[in-house]
């Protein structure tokens, strides 16, 4: 399968911390972010979560778009995440 090369803006510590967990558990980031998209595509599902909520958008029934998504999340709890 081809690749692309993909560049997205994560903090620093998220990312130090994700790619030193993957490595411990013999993996790449690489691997877990094409897991993690992988299962987005797959599912048309995406969570969002802490620890004392979470929220789960089924994309295949709620026909919301990205940005649909973003902006009822932040009505919802009243807070931007992008």
């Amino acid at each position: 399968m081809a690749t692309v090369t993909t560049t997205i803006r994560v903090e620093k510590d998220l990312k130090d911390q994700a790619t030193k967990l993957a490595k411990s558990m013999g993996l790449t980031f690489n691997i877990v972010m094409n897991n993690y998209l992988k299962r987005f595509v797959e599912e048309k599902e995406i969570t969002f979560s802490d620890s004392d909520r979470k929220t789960v958008v089924d994309f295949g029934e709620s026909g919301m778009s990205a940005t649909e998504l973003l902006s009822s999340y932040e009505q919802e709890y009243g807070e931007k995440m992008a």
